[in-house]
């Protein structure tokens, strides 16, 4: 994978982590996220995943009549369409993050004494 992209994730991971929280908090967590990067590195796995989306068909049904002529009517209907889409998946992702957001708990509540580092 590319280094900018990672870095990309990396910092969306980053800025999903610290939320809104005080300054502290957000140092606390960008400190416990390298800790934890080193920990859990990315590990990209290239996977399946099926996708569903819905598109609208076109069915006409004819009728004859008498006269030798054909009646018909055209409605659409919604029919599920499945396709198989391949993405990257951090498989380390899930780990780093518990790890990142029990380390920067800790270290708020060893620092503030309360788990958001409010002061």
């Amino acid at each position: 994978m590319h280094t900018g992209l990672r870095h990309a994730l990396l910092a969306a991971a980053c800025l999903l982590l610290a939320g809104c929280g005080t300054p502290a908090h957000r140092a606390a967590v960008q400190t416990c996220h390298d800790q934890s990067l080193r920990t859990y590195p990315l590990d990209f796995e290239r996977v399946a995943v099926k996708r569903q989306r819905y598109e609208q068909v076109k069915d006409t049904k004819c009728a004859p009549l008498p006269d030798g002529n054909k009646s018909c009517a055209t409605t659409y209907r919604t029919e599920p369409v499945v396709r198989l889409e391949y993405q990257n998946v951090d498989r380390n992702e899930r780990r780093r993050d518990e790890m990142t957001r029990q380390c920067a708990r800790d270290a708020c509540v060893a620092s503030h004494g309360n788990p958001e580092c409010k002061s």
